[in-house]
This record gives C-alpha cells, sequence and structure tokens, in this order.
C-alpha cells in the first residue's frame, strides 16, 4: 500500500517541499478556484440583477407609456361623449360675431371641464366642414389641405373597424414638435349630422421625451410601432418614422425588447432598449475588488501563517537533525534552544535532552564506578600495608599482654586483667579480621570493648548508655562504620571536660533504613567550625587530621553512593551529636552492595 500511494517518495522528501505541496495544492489551489468560483457566481448574480433592472426599467417605460396614450384615449372619450362640443360644430352662425360670441360656451368652458390640464400634455383640435366657423383656435375647418394631409389619409381611408385611430404623422408644430395623436370621428350623437365632425388630441412630444429620458441612465431607447417604424427614438442612427434597423446598433451595445401593453387599436408596439455592455462591467467592479480583497488577504495570511509554520517545523528539525550528528560523532551536546515548544517536535527536543543527560549519567557513573573502585583497592592495598607494617611480631605482643593479665589475676586485680582482656580481643580482631562486611552485633562488641577501657581509664568522669534494637543485631554493615564516631566523642568531645562526660548511642531501623545515632555532653563547636568540618569531611582529597571520619564517609559513599544520609549536629559548650542512616541489608551482600 505505501509504493502505491508513493508514501515511500513523500517520506524521501524534505519538509520544506511537503509544506510547500500542501501549501500549493491545500491553500494556494483552494483559495484561488473558491474565490474564482464565488465570482463566476456573484457575476452571474450581477448580470441577473442588472437585467432585472433593465427589464424593471423597461416595465416602467411601458407603464407610463401605456398611460399616457390611455389619458389620451380617456380625454377622447370625454369629448367624444359631451353634447355640447356636437351642438357647437352643426350649429349654423349668422356671422363671426355670433360666432365668437357663442364659442366660450359650446368650446372653451366644456373644454376647461374635461381638460384642466390638458395644455401640459395634449392639444386638443376639432376639425369641421360648417362654413359659419372661424378658422382658428381649437376649432378648424377642413380644408383640402387637411383632405390631403397624411393623418387624414390615413384615419378614414381605411377599413378598420376601431373606434379609435392612433397615428404617428410628420406634423411638426411651428416650434418644430413632433405630435402623437388619437383620432376618430365624431358621430355619437346622430341628431348633429348636418356637417361633418372629427376630433384630434395630439399628445406632445416632448410628454414622450420626457417619459423615456426619465430611464436614461440605463440606456438608450425607441418606440416602434406595429410596422416596425420608428415613432420615437434617442438613437440617432434610427431616424423619426424609419424602418428600425438592429443594426445600426454601436459594438459593445445589446438590445432589449419590450412589447407595450396592448390597448383598444393599440396593438404590436415595442419599447426596444439598447445599452452599453460595460454596464454590467460597472456594476461588477465593486464585487469584484471585494473578492480581490477578500482572496488576497485570505492569500496573504494562510501564506503568512504556511511561512511561520514551515520555519518552525524546518529549523527545529533541522536543529534535531544537527545534534543527532553530533552524537554519532561521540558529542553529548544538550539542545539549548529557548523556543522548542510543547507540539511533537518540541517533546522530541525533551526526549533528545533526557537521552543526552542518561547518556551523560550513566557514562559518569560508569567512570566513578571505575574511579571508586580504584582508589578503594589503592586504599586497601595502603590498610594492607599500614597493617602488616603494625604486625611486627604480634604474637610476642599478644603473649606479654597475656602475661599482665595473669600476674594482675594471681595479685586479685580482677578490673585490669578484665581490661587487659579487652585491649587483647580488640587488637586480634583488628589484625586477624579482613572482611570487609559485618553484622550490628559484631559492630557493636567491639564498640563495647572500646567504652569498657575508657571507662576503666576515666572512671566516674564519664558514662555512656547503648540502646539498640534487637531486630537490627543482624543486619550487615561496612566493618568498623560506627566505632570511628565513639572515638571521636571521646578524644573530641568529652575528655579535658570539667563535668562528668555522657555519650548515648542508638540502633534502630527506620523504614528500609538502619539508623546510628550518637550524641555527647562535651564541648561542641561553633557553627564556622562545624561547616569546616563537614567540608573536610565530604572532600574528595584525604585530610590528614580527619582521617578516621573521612574513612568512614568514602566507605559509605563507596558501597552506597548517594543512598545514605550523614548529618552533624553541634552547638558549642553544649553538645555533638552524629546521624547516619544507611540502607537496611539483612542478608550478607555478595559481589557488592544488595539493598535486599
Amino acid at each position: 500500500m505505501p509504493a502505491f500511494f508513493g508514501l515511500a517518495r513523500l517520506n524521501n522528501m524534505k519538509i520544506h517541499k511537503k509544506l510547500l505541496l500542501i501549501y500549493i495544492f491545500c491553500v494556494f489551489l483552494p483559495i484561488t478556484l473558491s474565490n474564482y468560483l464565488f465570482y463566476a457566481k456573484i457575476t452571474q448574480s450581477v448580470k441577473k440583477e442588472e437585467q432585472r433592472n433593465i427589464e424593471l426599467s423597461l416595465e416602467r417605460l411601458d407603464n407610463q407609456l401605456t398611460r399616457s396614450f390611455k389619458e389620451a384615449a380617456a380625454l377622447s372619450n370625454n369629448i367624444y361623449f359631451s353634447r355640447s362640443f356636437y351642438e357647437g360644430l352643426d350649429t349654423t352662425y349668422q356671422d363671426n360675431l355670433d360666432y365668437t360670441l357663442n364659442y366660450g360656451s359650446y368650446f372653451r368652458t366644456p373644454l376647461i371641464g374635461v381638460t384642466p390640464y390638458f395644455q401640459y400634455h395634449f392639444t386638443i383640435n376639432f376639425y369641421t366642414d360648417n362654413p359659419t366657423v372661424l378658422n382658428a383656435g381649437s376649432v378648424l375647418r377642413i380644408t383640402p389641405d387637411i383632405v390631403n394631409s397624411a393623418w387624414y389619409t390615413q384615419s378614414f381611408n381605411t377599413t378598420s373597424s376601431h373606434r379609435d385611430m392612433f397615428y404617428f404623422g410628420q406634423e411638426v408644430t411651428g416650434d418644430g414638435e413632433r405630435l402623437f395623436s388619437v383620432i376618430r370621428k365624431m358621430n355619437y350623437f346622430t341628431s348633429y349630422s348636418q356637417y361633418q365632425k372629427i376630433l384630434k388630441v395630439d399628445i406632445r412630444y416632448n410628454v414622450l421625451a420626457e417619459i423615456f429620458n426619465s430611464e436614461s441612465t440605463l440606456g438608450k431607447f425607441t418606440l416602434v410601432d406595429d410596422n416596425n417604424r420608428v415613432i420615437y427614438s434617442s438613437l440617432p442612427q434610427q431616424p423619426y418614422l424609419a424602418l428600425f434597423n438592429a443594426a445600426t446598433v454601436p459594438d459593445k451595445q445589446f438590445t432589449m425588447t419590450k412589447n407595450l401593453t396592448t390597448f383598444d387599436s393599440m396593438t404590436g408596439y415595442r419599447i426596444i432598449g439598447c445599452y452599453e455592455e460595460s454596464v454590467f462591467h460597472k456594476a461588477l467592479e465593486q464585487p469584484k475588488k471585494y473578492v480581490l480583497l477578500i482572496a488576497l488577504a485570505m492569500l496573504l495570511f494562510a501564506t503568512i501563517l504556511i511561512i511561520l509554520i514551515s520555519r518552525s517545523l524546518y529549523f527545529r528539525t533541522r536543529l534535531l537533525s544537527r545534534h543527532m550528528d553530533k552524537v554519532d560523532n561521540q558529542h553529548f551536546t544538550l539542545i539549548e534552544y529557548p523556543h522548542v515548544g510543547k507540539d511533537e517536535i518540541g517533546l522530541l527536543f525533551h526526549s533528545f535532552n533526557r537521552m543526552i543527560r542518561k547518556v551523560k549519567q550513566l557514562i559518569n557513573d560508569v567512570y566513578e564506578a571505575e574511579l571508586r573502585q580504584k582508589n578503594y583497592e589503592l586504599e586497601s592495598r595502603q590498610a594492607e600495608l599500614t597493617a602488616l607494617q603494625s604486625q611486627v611480631n604480634p604474637h610476642y605482643l599478644f603473649n606479654v599482654l597475656e602475661t599482665i593479665r595473669m600476674k594482675s589475676v594471681i595479685k586479685g586485680e580482677l578490673e585490669t586483667a578484665d581490661i587487659l582482656s579487652y585491649m587483647s580481643k580488640s587488637y586480634r580482631r583488628f589484625l586477624t579480621s579482613n572482611r570487609e562486611w559485618v553484622t550490628v552485633e559484631e559492630e557493636l562488641a567491639m564498640i563495647q570493648e572500646f567504652l569498657s577501657i575508657q571507662k576503666y581509664r576515666f572512671e566516674d568522669e564519664i558514662d555512656y548508655s547503648i540502646e539498640v534494637e534487637k531486630n537490627t543485631l543482624p543486619c550487615y554493615i561496612p566493618s568498623m562504620v560506627f566505632q570511628p564516631f565513639v572515638e571521636n566523642a571521646f578524644k573530641h568531645g568529652i575528655q579535658g571536660l570539667d563535668e562528668k562526660g555522657l555519650v548515648s548511642i542508638r540502633v534502630y531501623a527506620e523504614g528500609d533504613y538502619l539508623v546510628f545515632y550518637i550524641e555527647d555532653n562535651g564541648l561542641g563547636m561553633k557553627p564556622e567550625k562545624l561547616d569546616q568540618l563537614l567540608e573536610n569531611v565530604r572532600a574528595k582529597e584525604p585530610q590528614l587530621n580527619r582521617i578516621g571520619m573521612q574513612n568512614v564517609f568514602r566507605r559509605i559513599t563507596f558501597f552506597f553512593q548517594d543512598r545514605f544520609e550523614f548529618n552533624i549536629n553541634s552547638r558549642e559548650h553544649e553538645f555533638t551529636s552524629i546521624e547516619l542512616k544507611i540502607p537496611l541489608c539483612r542478608k550478607h551482600p555478595i559481589n557488592g552492595f544488595d539493598e535486599n
């Protein structure tokens, strides 16, 4: 499986290359692709929104145009069903004065009533063949020119059955304004049929222009009729009343068409909007900036983060690799880097340093053990040499002591005989014993002999006590490990004391340790002298004036290393106490210390 997935090749790649691959395929490409898809979705949404805005704009134009056309048709209906207009147009007037006098009642006043705002949107004209009317104001005669005009011909030379005829002619007013007209015959009241009557309601061209200009911010517009003729256009390429030509739409523009709402005879009219393609680009500028800024921010953040992570991983793994190379070259150097961290690599750093410390400790332990062994062997040889030197004719010395003891017994000096016996036993044990380990009972027996000799020497000037737990008597200890402290208590403690000297000895078990405690009420020591004594005892170099205590300390250090406690307390002119705690050894040690 590893070979199938290419894991073996990945395992051979550098970490920074792996991080680069992760950055490319897990950060850069996903962010770029997601933002691209997001931008594409926004583009689609914006285009739909802009298209909807255009459709709404065309709907607004449709509503406004339809409303204007319906207003013109409603105005035409109001006039069409008003009797006064029929009566005024069908009356034969006696003269111009008679017409003038009746104009207000027949036309002006009714017009004001039906079209209070016609002067702003519409122009109303009545056409009649009544010869008695004046060809002025809103009432005009049907002259040959009128009959031949395009609007007249188109309206009344048609077979259309519609009640109203919408017509867009090429008429231009005196001020150059184009007109859109609603034209119809006035034939509702058949009783007024003496003369022909025509109603023409003109929608001012500027009304259409205002309607289209209200939406000019989005584009340009063209209104065409059912014959595809241009009725209105804000495009200069589309002439008035010419056929609409889509080919004239400029490049980078597009068109959208909306059919005008059908009513009465107005069918097939269309509004054509022409828009710049840049309208979409302008609408996309802001979202494009936001998407770009978001993408750059995400990439920048991800890049900075991956760089920091890459530096953290690469630098620390490189540092660890270099120190591993040093280990290969037998250089056991700790990694002293303050920012190792608490992640997996940081744990590797801590594990590596623990390994280096352990290796150094093992090396030091082996070296120190070998050194202690050599020193012990050297000291043993020196002791053996000293013992040999002291064993000059030992049988002669023993025979002399035995002769003196027997002489003391004959004379009845039993106490002297006992002391000589103690001295003989002690001297014989010291010279003949070469054991390194003895029992507590054997050690205390030798101490008891020494104390008896001292008691004989100082008589009532000294006293001593020994307390020992019986279960500690068979325990094994290094030989002569307690006796030197007892000797020092007499030599440096109570000897020369004005009052009675007391020495107390206690031996007891405390957990897994054997405790030897001795205290005297002798001269004591000052604090600085006590510190100097401890320094001399623990010194690595031999001290000539502290051979006994230092020898004991070095021996217990050799046997027990750091698994013992040695304390000295003293107060000048009051007391001195020594406490030694060593591991409890209930079996004879074999080939060195056995804690069991």
